[in-house]
């Protein structure tokens, strides 16, 4: 199939899992005529909103890339667009899959577009273009997105975050007519398929399935790599764990690695969860969109009315308390993390942890999950206490 399917997001509707599937599955891709390029990144197409930018600056996206130097950036230029070159003339005949919801909101001007259509010029040449995109209910999405931000060093809460986001300049990031109007003007809106990310989610594998599907394969065939949930939300407490470091309200300045580990608990050991705001907030929010949303509706889910439409049910209900959101077992691996470097702590140690933190170890085990807390199969040499 002579195409390209450009996936711009919107950022989180589950484009990390989309990716990851397509970096899993290269080589059986391959063998059913769909290229997934190496020259624009292994997993992310992220070479894409570094190429965007148009010359050096100090970004994590460009530290990735090994650009420090205006000349850095020229020879970053110049290495993507030969090998995205050579690696599409390789393949002439396949159906080319580019994704990075980084051009949800990174590709913006006319610049932008005049820079993105010469990097793509050689694997357009020959092959009709389709660009995929998948919406959300902006309060949905915010509320998704705040937690990726808290672990880029956000300060605010919830509430605050989203009263920013309703005026300009940050309210662009979720005017979902102005995306779909600047992007149908620079390529025509013919090309533009608007997914609904509220129904991919009920599929057997989510949004990962609706894509698939799109690219002519069935994702629930055997063989295929599916990937694991990645980039989750996180939960109310370790919200505001990692809220307090990035504001430093705690009053406490962790050691460098310190501070590497207990961030990386709570992203790997606490379980998923949102983090919501008032419902005065959220229905304020999401109203500041609602022109916009009968433009996209009657444009693009006429089939569909509800895409757009919020459950506010979780909106209403009481939030919950931290208890709820983590386990005693998880603050022990973290004391255990910290102080013992992941090694298994003596037992009485436990114990103290257990009394300080829940009062008795009766209460520890009613508050934690049905099964018992591990016991340590052994300690490591020496002893220690929390203090």
């Amino acid at each position: 199939m002579n195409q390209v399917t450009l996936h711009i997001g919107t950022t989180k509707t589950g484009s990390t899992s989309i990716q990851s599937f397509m970096a899993a599955n290269r080589e059986r891709l391959a063998e059913q005529g769909i290229l997934y390029p190496r020259s624009l990144g292994e997993v992310p197409h992220n070479a894409i909103p570094v190429f965007l930018q148009g010359r050096q600056r100090q970004t994590q996206l460009q530290e990735t890339h090994n650009i420090r130097t205006q000349a850095d950036y020229e020879k970053f230029e110049r290495r993507v667009q030969a090998a995205l070159a050579e690696e599409t003339a390789a393949h002439p005949d396949k159906h080319i899959v580019i994704s990075s919801e980084h051009m949800h909101s990174r590709c913006t001007t006319p610049e932008h577009f005049a820079r993105l259509k010469t990097l793509l010029a050689p694997a357009l040449e020959g092959r009709r273009l389709r660009i995929v995109v998948y919406l959300r209910p902006q309060i949905d999405h915010a509320v998704a997105l705040y937690s990726t931000m808290l672990r880029h060093g956000l300060e605010e809460d919830v509430d605050s975050f989203l009263a920013r986001h309703m005026h300009p300049p940050k309210r662009g990031y979720f005017n979902f007519r102005k995306l779909l109007e600047r992007w149908g003007r620079e390529f025509g809106p013919e090309v533009l398929e608007v997914r609904a990310f509220a129904a991919a989610k009920g599929l057997p594998h989510g949004v990962v399935s609706d894509f698939a599907a799109l690219l002519g394969l069935d994702p629930e065939a055997p063989g295929w790599e599916q990937p694991e949930r990645e980039n989750t939300s996180m939960g109310i407490w370790a919200a505001g764990v990692l809220q307090a470091l990035n504001s430093g309200e705690t009053g406490v300045e962790l050691p460098p690695h310190a501070d590497f580990r207990l961030r990386q608990w709570l992203r790997n050991e606490v379980p998923p969860g949102k983090v919501l705001p008032g419902l005065d907030t959220a229905r304020a929010f999401q109203k500041s969109f609602a022109g916009g949303n009968k433009w996209v509706a009657a444009q693009y889910f006429k089939d569909r009315p509800g895409a757009l439409k919020v459950d506010w049910t979780p909106f209403e209900a009481p939030p919950l308390q931290p208890q709820q959101d983590v386990s005693p077992e998880a603050l022990i691996r973290l004391a255990e993390t910290m102080m013992y470097c992941g090694k298994p702590a003596p037992e009485r140690w436990v114990r103290r942890w257990w009394r300080r933190l829940f009062g008795s170890e009766e209460e520890a085990q009613a508050a934690s999950a049905p099964a018992p807390l591990p016991r340590p199969e052994s300690s490591p040499s020496g002893s220690g206490s929390p203090g």
